[in-house]
């Protein structure tokens, strides 16, 4: 529909890089708080910057990230059990519409294992369709360092996701695109990726 290809239109626009570095006061926060023994440092990595890039909204953190109140305190409690969470702003303006096909779609790719990994994965499936309403490129609206940081979490995490998108596609075109197709709509008319003029929007090197 119109609204998903308004939403897409947004991906070209250009990101002036990483909104959330090393530097970060909240980052170097919550990554230097002591974790919990056994804690992944790519997923405290992943949750730090999440909870600082939504940090620097006008909309309380949970909203930012699609999240309740309660599940980013059970991410605090997971990672970053040290750290003061009235650090983090619990109120303010609306948070940006969440595509309702766009995160049905991750939601389907939460793996139904009966385990805590899919307690994170259905946290990610939230901040990844949360984090999708906002303009730009999506690895940057998730406060990552670089775009290779969002394949690898959705590798780890939501791993049928990964497989789906089997051409290394950006992942922002990709969930709108596979949003469209579901509501009956045709977002790209050219018949092969590799003769399209716009090639270059829908796939990037993950170095890049």
């Amino acid at each position: 529909g119109s609204s998903v290809q308004e939403a897409l239109h947004a991906t070209t626009e250009v990101d002036h890089g990483p909104r959330v570095s090393a530097d970060d006061p909240l980052y170097r926060a919550l990554i230097d708080s002591p974790g919990p023994r056994g804690a992944a440092w790519e997923d405290r990595h992943l949750f730090a910057c999440l909870l600082a890039v939504a940090s620097q909204e006008s909309c309380s953190v949970a909203d930012a990230l699609g999240l309740g109140a309660e599940d980013v305190a059970a991410i605090l409690a997971t990672w970053f059990p040290a750290f003061d969470p009235g650090r983090l702003k619990s109120s303010g303006e609306m948070a940006p519409t969440v595509n309702p096909e766009v995160l049905g779609i991750l939601l389907s790719h939460v793996p139904d294992d009966g385990h805590g990994e899919s307690v994170v994965a259905f946290w990610l499936a939230r901040c990844l369709a949360a984090r999708a309403a906002h303009p730009g490129h999506l690895w940057v609206a998730m406060g990552l360092f670089e775009r290779p940081q969002l394949t690898a979490a959705i590798r780890r995490h939501l791993p049928s996701l990964a497989a789906a998108n089997n051409k290394g596609m950006r992942w922002k075109r990709y969930l709108f695109k596979e949003a469209c197709t579901l509501g009956g709509g045709v977002l790209c008319k050219s018949p092969n990726c590799g003769i399209c003029s716009d090639y270059a929007l829908c796939f990037a090197p993950e170095e890049e």
